[in-house]
Parts: structure tokens; sequence; C-alpha cells
């Protein structure tokens, strides 16, 4: 099969609603991510992988349909393939918290990523900083030019031993670098850590009304597994709040 039959195939079945293939990964929307070359996966690899989980439903040797069906049996792996991994991402340090924190704060007034609706300080933030275990529960950063303008936070589950593989994950982006795929490679690095760091369950609360938070989290596999309505008012209004899981390394 040649990637041209695939993806004229792919173009004319699935082309409803115009958003972006590397946000669209389950069932019959799988089509157009994998049409996605941005992702920088190769055809051959995409097609070699696959077929182990679409064969079954191979007979009418239509792939269109087999990825339609069978989207679901590779919605894990299908998101992180071809991905390169992050290589200006490390572990945050002490001199970092200016900027953490700068970030952090520059969020609040979108009233979409976090319920702090004052700005937070340095000193305020020293505890959080501390809590992070590098080997268990890090705090990271991601630099461009020698600046952080992004981070990633693990999280202990409530602190309880029975939660120990089970994380909190948070991520902040600079206003400057919103809305250009970084946070969709931060979750992914995210994602691959989370075996050396023993972790089974990945949680990330998440606005309901935060559009693009939710379509990142999807994308990579998390599922709604609850919501909390209107549990959040701010200026007058009140909000959701999602509770966005997935199970990893199983």
């Amino acid at each position: 099969m040649t990637t041209g039959s695939f993806s004229t195939d792919a173009r004319k079945e699935t082309d409803r609603d115009g958003a972006p293939p590397v946000e669209l990964v389950d069932g019959e929307k799988l089509v157009e991510m994998f049409e996605n070359l941005e992702l920088g996966v190769k055809p051959k690899t995409v097609f070699e992988v696959d077929y182990t989980f679409f064969k079954q439903y191979m007979p009418e040797k239509n792939l269109t349909t087999a990825l339609r069906n069978g989207g679901k049996s590779c919605r894990a792996l299908c998101p992180a393939f071809g991905e390169r991994k992050d290589k200006n991402m490390r572990i945050a340090n002490e001199s970092d918290l200016p900027a953490i924190v700068s970030i952090y704060n520059s969020t609040i007034p979108t009233r979409q990523s976090t319920a702090d609706t004052v700005e937070v300080t340095v000193e305020s933030r020293m505890d959080w900083f501390k809590q992070h275990d590098p080997h268990k529960r890090p705090l990271m950063v991601h630099e461009q030019d020698n600046k952080v303008v992004a981070w990633v936070s693990f999280q202990s589950f409530y602190g309880r031993s029975a939660y120990d593989h089970t994380a909190e994950i948070s991520i902040y982006v600079s206003q400057e670098w919103r809305g250009k795929g970084l946070g969709r490679t931060l979750l992914t690095e995210a994602l691959r850590k989370t075996q050396q760091l023993d972790i089974k369950t990945l949680v990330g609360f998440v606005f309901s009304h935060n559009g693009p938070s939710m379509r990142l989290f999807r994308s990579l596999g998390f599922e709604e597994w609850g919501k909390l309505p209107d549990v959040a008012e701010m200026d007058g209004k009140e909000f959701s709040l999602s509770i966005m899981g997935k199970r990893v390394n199983l």
C-alpha cells in the first residue's frame, strides 16, 4: 500500500471539522493524524506497526476503515510515534523559580489554567518547589535560547502510600510560546519519563472550558475520568473542573 492512496482515501472520508490533525487521535479521526506528516512519522513505520493492531479489520483491504474501527486499540501508543525527545528539558533548580513563578502568573488573567486569581510570589512557592523529588516527582523546565519558557510538574496524588504509583501533572507555558505545539512536546516527554518514575497512573486537573488543554490531553490518550461541575468561581462566574486521566506502563 502506498502513502499516496492512503492520503487520498483519508482526505475524502475524514475532512469534516477542519481541526488540526495533530489533535485527532481516536477512532475515525485517527486517519487524519496519520496523514499529518508534520509529526515526523515515517509512513513505513506507521504501516508496519499499526498493521498489527488493525489486521483484524483488513479483509476488505481498506486502511481508512481499519483505522476508524481499530483506533481505540492503539490510542495510548499512536500519539507518540516519531516525536523527538525534548532535549531542551531539564530538572529545575532553585534559580529557575522566578521564571517558573512568572510563567505561572502570566496565566492567571486568562482564567483558564489556574484557580489562583491574584499573582503568587517566589517566596510563597518555595515550599512547593522543595516538595519535588528529582528522582520520583520532578519539576522540569524547558529552555529556548537559554531562557526558561515552560515547565512541567509531577506531584504526589494525595500523599497516601496507596497512591505511590499515581501522580498529578501540571504544564505551564509562557505567553509567547502558547499555541506553537510546545505543550504537546512537554506532555509527550512527561509520558516518556513516567516509566523511570515508576508511575502507573497520570492525572491532570483541567478547567473544562480550557479547550486547548482539554484537546491536548485527549490527543495523547487521556480520558475525562470525572467532572466537578461549577466548583470554581472567578469574576462572578462559575467554572467546572475536569479530571483527565491515563494509565501508563502496564
